[in-house]
């Protein structure tokens, strides 16, 4: 639908909204977790490597792998995560929208 101010108005259903809007929340959580997540499991294995630590802390682990492998180094392998998270936040976003919608006596009343 467009508006008089020429602007784009998308009118999704309710339980849709609440799918994609779970969806990209997914993805932004994996988004902001994995480059933790690498950290975490780099120190984790460091002992198992070799006798050597490579890494003193989290930040020198983190330091290291920038100069390595680069800022994408920290994002390597999160396609996977990303491809799992999306569609089961999705699922969730959904499932709490339809039931709230079950719950209700009269459409749109809100819930106490």
């Amino acid at each position: 639908m467009v508006e008089a101010d020429g602007s784009v108005l998308i009118n999704l259903s309710s339980p849709l909204k609440s799918f994609v809007a779970g969806g990209f929340g997914g993805l932004c959580s994996v988004f902001v977790g994995y480059p933790l997540d690498t950290i975490k499991v780099k120190m984790q294995t460091q002992a198992i490597l070799g006798e050597t630590r490579p890494y003193t802390s989290a930040v020198d682990c983190l330091r290291v792998t920038i100069r390595n492998e680069g800022v994408f180094g920290l994002f390597r392998g999160m396609m996977a995560p990303m491809i799992g998270s999306s569609p089961i936040t999705a699922t969730y976003f959904y499932g709490y929208e339809q039931g709230k919608r079950w719950q209700q006596k009269r459409p749109g009343e809100d819930l106490t």
